[in-house]
């Protein structure tokens, strides 16, 4: 009859300890230890469409303090939406979004692309290149179909900490980091739209700046006086050849002399200025001096007097110490 062997107690405690630590893993994930089942998903939501790349940045356009270049204006909205700062000068984070971007085949990532989605992406946005299973309790809640458009600043009512609020500590930040990386591929794609919308913004915010400027003076000079004899006290500064170059750039005739030039360069650009202050007509030219009619006889000079030599005064001796002396011995006292 065969032996039946009993499991050594040894045994026993190492399989203990492995359904436990199974358990542990199961808790971490956010599933249930009395279930192992996935739940149900949630009911699916109908995302609203994608937001141009101008409704996107515009509002942020607008402001006086926002970033010139159109790279610090992505790299700004990535950490408000993701709450991680990206440091510039770790090396090995600049490869790796460098290497995001020259993946083959290429990450398909859009504005509408959901969490739910990234997850699944994880080996191809880890910077570690590890595949973690996303969680099946995370991509059968509502976050999971939340699109990257929708994504607010992270502490607020529609940002990540929000809709990560049941996840594990761990699903989070790596959650946190997906979207990170996905945002640098996606912005990649809005580079060119975003750097045109910058140069028009600033072309515009150029134009108020100079309205608010030519209202100033429009107020303090209101017929344009001063700014006429300003760009007239220019033009003469100017050489003859160069008011004529000038001239022809703005479409006008060149020809004249230097004065007929200056005064056609000052008309032509002036013709914004008001129109000047209102006043009595102004007077012709003055007529020319009548030639005096000669003499007949020439004017007899007046005869010059002769200037009489100045006597020279007798060059005085200066006193030396007999002199002195000499007084100091004849003096009565």
């Amino acid at each position: 009859m065969a032996r039946t062997t009993l499991p050594s107690r040894r045994n026993y405690t190492l399989g203990r300890r492995h359904r436990e630590a199974k358990r542990s893993t199961k808790r971490d994930m956010g599933q249930s230890t009395s279930q192992d089942a996935p739940p149900p998903p949630a009911q699916t939501r109908i995302a609203p469409p994608p937001r141009s790349v101008r409704d996107v940045y515009w509002r942020i356009l607008q402001s006086e303090d926002r970033p010139t270049l159109s790279g610090e204006i992505q790299r700004q909205m990535r950490d408000q939406i993701t709450g991680l700062d990206e440091d510039q000068r770790d090396p090995q984070a600049d490869f790796f979004r460098r290497h995001l971007l020259r993946q083959d085949p290429p990450l398909l990532i859009s504005r509408a692309t959901t969490l739910g989605e990234l997850s699944r992406m994880g080996a191809r946005l880890s910077i570690d290149y590890v595949t973690h299973t996303p969680s099946p309790f995370f991509l059968a809640s509502e976050a999971a179909q939340v699109t990257i458009d929708e994504l607010g600043d992270y502490d607020g009512p529609d940002g990540l900490e929000q809709l990560l609020e049941g996840c594990a500590s761990d699903e989070k930040e790596r959650v946190r980091t997906y979207v990170q990386n996905a945002l640098v591929v996606l912005h990649d794609q809005e580079h060119d739209e975003l750097h045109a919308l910058v140069l028009e913004a600033s072309r515009e915010a150029t134009a108020r700046l100079l309205a608010r400027a030519e209202e100033n003076l429009n107020r303090h000079d209101p017929f344009g006086e001063e700014r006429r004899a300003a760009a007239t006290r220019a033009a003469k500064k100017l050489t003859v050849d160069q008011l004529r170059i000038k001239l022809v750039e703005l479409g006008q005739p060149y020809d004249g002399t230097k004065p007929v030039l200056v005064a056609r360069y000052v008309a032509r650009t002036t013709r914004h200025l008001p129109p000047p202050r209102p006043g009595p007509a102004a007077a012709g030219p003055p007529a020319a001096a009548k030639p005096r009619a000669r003499s007949a006889k020439p004017a007899a000079k007046k005869p010059s007097r002769a200037k009489k030599p100045r006597a020279k005064k007798p060059a005085r001796r200066r006193r030396s110490d007999s002199d002195d002396l000499a007084d100091w011995l004849f003096s009565d006292e």
